[in-house]
């Protein structure tokens, strides 16, 4: 089999054999996908054909042949990018009208630890392109350019990852320039870089030009303010506008005293931070929402979210990229206050330093982005969310750092029946409400939407209320009881 990979390669025109016995590389027309993948691996060579014995060594041998592979694209690379590198200079002297010496050039790359930060300067270069009729090419000359769209609040802009683009003489600057967005092909994943290009006599304005882009990135309106953002994680912390969040309070159904809780420490807080400040007091929240799974925080959040957005910004992190990414996650959402952090799922983020299973440095970085947020920050309410408060540790309990406590309890009878009057909507219903929260105790409002569901499923024309108590029987809830105990039929 080695053998035939060796003669395979031969044949392709991989290889060829010197007169030494050793392989020499020659093939030019490597594939772009192989010199896109395999282009920064180190130049090796080979041994000439396998005797007979060498055959059973076939690890080292494919390993060998991916090595020469790698060798041809890698010289193959090369020569591609120095022949760009040359018709980018042709390209840039054709259109600033001078020669090579005598261009300045600013650039660097896009910050990747602020995100928003470099959304909005390629958002800038975008706008500014369109303002100005800026002709759009490839980032390097006779490729395509390539765009990325991506939500604005309510609008879309085509940001671009490799592009170039030609503005002319009293537009950006008193002469033309050129605004080159790429990657380095060597860096896959890598940051987007920015660059400006300028004749050397507009040379303070094409530097001015790249400074503001990023450096000011935030200065002018910032269209990410007062819209709803899922942070997420791809490479590094991002962010993306969602628009999924219509719940109303209405549908709803918590005790008086938790609205109140709400209300108070969010709503109330928001319409009186300008004064906080000005009092020199705390200008920022954290309310902690306790209780077992499916009695509605996480739905609270949605209410929140859907009532808030576009007065502040909303901004919603899963534990997974909150465990890892939450100083960065603060820093950003300092750029867009006043700001409602929706934190999911806290006790899996942080823990009882005392208990082995909690991550230390994640306890220690949470506590330290909350002190940060209250000195460096105004304007930010944090609301997080926990199935059990009792392992989180009491550090970061505190007042400071969460300065409410907020307990949801199981509904009890009276909350149980608006909640299945809420769900019971949606199906044609027939029978005794009061029979079903009866047997229904220890039940969550999940809970009872599952059984309203199931009942539905099972009879899509009529549900009545002995259809109901019949799948309560086999439903075990969230409180600890189950239906096959305490229901009568």
């Amino acid at each position: 089999m080695c053998a035939g990979n060796y003669q395979a390669a031969r044949v392709a025109g991989l290889v060829t054999k010197r007169p030494d016995q050793r392989v020499e590389m020659v093939t030019e027309d490597v594939s772009s996908k192989l010199l896109r993948s395999l282009k920064h691996y180190p130049v090796l060579t080979m041994p000439g054909p396998p005797t007979f014995g060498e055959w059973r060594d076939d690890r080292s041998l494919r390993s060998e042949l991916l090595r020469v592979q790698i060798d041809v694209a890698r010289r193959n690379l090369a020569s591609l990018e120095e022949k760009d590198d040359r018709s980018l200079e042709r390209a840039a002297e054709e259109h600033l009208g001078v020669s090579r010496r005598d261009m300045a050039v600013f650039g660097g790359p896009l910050p990747t630890d602020e995100p928003m930060r470099s959304k909005l300067a390629l958002r800038r270069v975008a706008l500014d392109a369109e303002r100005f009729g800026a002709k759009a090419g490839g980032a390097n000359p006779g490729s395509a350019p390539e765009f990325l769209p991506t939500r604005f609040g309510r609008t879309e802009v085509a940001l671009p990852t490799s592009a170039a683009y030609y503005f002319g003489s009293g537009t950006l600057a008193a002469g033309p320039l050129i605004v080159r967005v790429f990657r380095f092909a060597n860096q896959p994943g890598g940051p987007t870089h920015l660059s400006v290009w300028s004749p050397a006599t507009s040379a303070a304005e094409a530097e001015r030009y790249r400074f503001e882009l990023v450096e000011k990135a935030y200065d002018v309106e910032n269209p990410f303010r007062g819209t709803t953002l899922s942070a997420k994680f791809y490479r590094t912390l991002d962010f993306e506008v969602v628009n999924d969040f219509r719940a109303s309070r209405t549908d709803l159904i918590l005790p008086p005293t938790i609205w109140d809780d709400i209300d108070e420490n969010v709503g109330g807080f928001f319409a009186k931070v300008d004064r906080l400040e000005g009092s020199n007091l705390t200008a920022n929240r954290g309310v902690l929402l306790a209780g077992p799974p499916g009695v509605g925080k996480t739905a609270l959040c949605r209410v929140l979210a859907a009532e808030l957005s576009g007065q502040v910004t909303v901004v919603v992190c899963r534990a997974s990229v909150a465990q890892h990414w939450l100083h960065l996650l603060y820093r950003e959402v300092g750029h867009l206050t006043p700001a409602l952090v929706l934190l999911e799922d806290l006790d899996l983020i942080i823990g009882d330093r005392d208990l082995p299973s909690t991550n230390i440095s994640a306890l220690g970085e949470f506590l330290t982005v909350l002190d940060g947020l209250m000195t460096e920050h105004s304007g930010v309410v944090t609301i997080a969310t926990t199935n059990d408060p009792a392992p989180i540790d009491r550090a970061a309990q505190r007042s400071s750092r969460f300065d409410r406590i907020v307990d949801f309890p199981l509904p009890d009878a009276v909350a149980r029946s608006r909640i299945l009057q809420v769900y019971l909507r949606s199906v044609h219903f027939v029978g005794d409400l009061d029979r079903i929260v009866d047997v229904t105790e220890g039940a969550t409002g999940a809970d009872l939407r599952d059984l309203v569901t199931r009942a539905a499923l099972r009879h899509s024309d009529l549900v009545r209320s002995e259809d109901l108590i019949k799948l309560v029987g086999d439903q075990r809830f969230t409180g600890g009881h189950d239906g096959t105990a305490t229901h009568v039929l």
